[in-house]
C-alpha cells in the first residue's frame, strides 16, 4: 500500500538526477573553491550566471521539468550547473518519509557537459537565461552557491510546492539583488490545480489519482510568486522581472543550450477510458442486480466499499499526518470514507447477522456520501471528470445495502 501511495505522490515531483561528484572539502574562504583536481579556483569578473530551465518530458516524473543555476566563466574555464533535485531511494524509510512529507533533498553540482546529456537523451529543450548582475553580485552569488553546497547546508526538507528545485534557484537569484527587483507579469486567476492539469492531462489515470488525494487547497488563487514552484513558470516570471533602481530587465538574453525536436506530448488515454468503461459497467451491474433480486450485489458491493475505504484511509492520513501542502481539506473523504473499509468487511459476515445495525450504518454512510453533492453543485473542490461516477458507484452501493436490510427487517416482522 505504501508503494501505491508513493507512486501517486511521485506525480508531483520534478526530474530526478544522480548525485554530484564535486568534492566536499571546501575552504573557509567561500569565494575560492577546490576543483575536481583540488586546484583552488575563483571566478573572474567576466563570469556569467544563468537560470537553466529544462522542459518537461513524457515520463510522469519528468512532467514538471527542472531548474538550476549555471555559472560560465571563459577565463577560468568554469562551466557548472548548481541544482536542488537530488534524493536517494536508499534513505531509510524513504517511502514513509515521502508520503508524510519528510523527504530530504540535496543540492548537487554538475559540469554542464555532464548535466545536458540526460535532457538531450529524453528530448527536452534546455534554456539558459543570462542574469544582469554587477561584479559584486556575481561574486556574492558564487560564494553563496558554494556555501549552500557545504555538507552541513546542502540538504533541505523538500516540499513540492514551497521548497523545491525551482523555488531554490529563484530565491537565490532574488537574494543576489537584495530585493531590488519587481515582477510585472500578471497571470490572472490561476490555481495550483490549473498548473498541474497543464502538465498531467485530466483524461489520464495519473490526473485521477492526483484529483483523489489533492484537496481544495489546490483550488485557491495563487500569486505570481507562488507559481514559481514550477520551472517553466519560474522562467516566465524571470523574463518579466526588472531591477527597480535601473529599470533594466533582470534577464539580459536567453540562450538555447539544447533545442529538442518539437513533439506533442502523447497522452495515452486508453487506460483511463478503459477504467471509465469498467466503472460504468459495474454501476449498471449493481443497478440491474438490485432491480432483479431486491438486494445488493454480493462481493462486488463489498469490494467497492473496501476499495473506497482504503482510498479514504490514504486521504485521511495525508490530510491529518502529512506535511504536503495541498492534501488537506479534501472533500473526497465524504464518499471515500475510511469507515467504508470496516463496513465492507462486516458485510462478508452472514447476511442475516445484525440486519438493523447494518441498515443504520449503511444509511449513515450513504447520507455522508450524499453531502459530496454539495461539493459538486457549489464547486467547492475541482475534481476529475471520473470522480462523480466513482462517487455514484459508492453511494449506490451503500443505498442498496440499506434497502436490502430494510426489506429483510420488513419481511422478518411479517412472519
Amino acid at each position: 500500500m505504501k508503494k501505491i501511495v508513493f507512486f501517486v505522490l511521485l506525480i508531483l515531483v520534478g526530474s530526478v538526477v544522480e548525485a554530484s561528484t564535486i568534492p566536499t572539502n571546501l575552504p573557509e574562504y567561500k569565494v575560492i573553491i577546490p576543483s575536481r583536481t583540488d586546484k583552488v579556483r575563483s571566478i573572474s569578473d567576466s563570469a556569467k550566471f544563468y537560470l537553466v530551465t529544462c522542459e518537461p518530458a513524457k515520463e510522469i516524473y519528468e512532467r514538471f521539468g527542472h531548474s538550476g543555476i549555471r555559472v560560465y566563466d571563459p577565463e577560468t574555464k568554469i562551466d557548472e550547473v548548481f541544482h536542488w533535485g537530488l534524493f536517494s531511494f536508499d534513505t531509510p524509510n524513504f517511502v514513509g518519509r515521502f508520503i508524510s512529507g519528510n523527504t530530504d533533498y540535496e543540492m548537487g553540482v554538475y559540469s554542464t557537459k555532464f548535466f545536458l546529456p540526460q535532457y538531450v537523451e529524453r528530448g527536452s529543450s534546455v534554456y539558459a537565461q543570462e542574469l544582469n548582475l554587477t561584479t559584486e553580485q556575481k561574486h556574492a552569488l558564487w560564494a553563496k552557491l558554494w556555501d549552500n553546497y557545504r555538507p552541513e547546508n546542502r540538504k533541505y526538507r523538500y516540499n513540492f510546492i514551497y521548497d523545491n528545485c525551482a523555488t531554490r534557484p529563484y530565491q537565490m537569484i532574488l537574494d543576489a539583488y537584495e530585493g531590488n527587483v519587481i515582477s510585472s507579469v500578471d497571470l490572472g486567476e490561476l490555481t495550483y490545480r490549473d498548473i498541474i492539469d497543464k502538465y498531467v492531462a485530466p483524461n489520464t489515470l495519473y490526473n485521477l489519482g492526483i484529483s483523489l488525494i489533492v484537496g481544495s487547497e489546490a483550488d485557491k488563487n495563487i500569486t505570481t510568486e507562488e507559481c514559481v514552484s514550477f520551472p517553466l513558470y519560474t522562467q516566465f516570471v524571470l523574463d518579466h522581472t526588472k531591477i527597480i533602481s535601473t529599470n533594466e530587465n533582470i534577464v539580459v538574453n536567453t540562450e538555447i543550450l539544447h533545442q529538442a525536436e518539437f513533439k506533442p506530448l502523447h497522452i495515452n488515454t486508453m487506460a483511463y477510458n478503459t477504467f471509465t468503461i469498467i466503472a460504468t459497467i459495474l454501476i449498471l451491474i449493481c443497478i440491474v442486480f438490485y432491480m432483479l433480486k431486491k438486494r445488493y450485489m454480493p462481493v462486488l458491493t463489498q469490494l467497492i466499499l473496501i476499495v473506497s475505504g482504503l482510498v479514504g484511509i490514504i486521504i485521511a492520513y495525508l490530510w491529518f499526518c502529512s506535511h504536503h501542502p495541498l492534501v488537506s481539506n479534501n472533500y473526497n473523504i465524504l464518499w471515500c470514507n475510511p469507515l467504508n473499509l470496516i463496513f465492507g468487511i462486516l458485510l462478508f459476515t452472514r447476511r442475516t447477522f445484525m440486519p438493523k445495525a447494518k441498515m443504520i450504518i449503511a444509511i449513515a454512510l450513504h447520507l455522508i456520501s450524499i453531502l459530496f453533492l454539495l461539493v459538486i453543485i457549489f464547486d467547492l473542490q475541482n475534481i476529475n471528470a471520473s470522480v462523480p461516477m466513482l462517487w455514484l458507484m459508492t453511494a449506490y452501493a451503500l443505498s442498496t445495502v440499506a434497502f436490502t436490510y430494510k426489506n429483510q427487517l420488513k419481511n422478518s416482522s411479517r412472519k
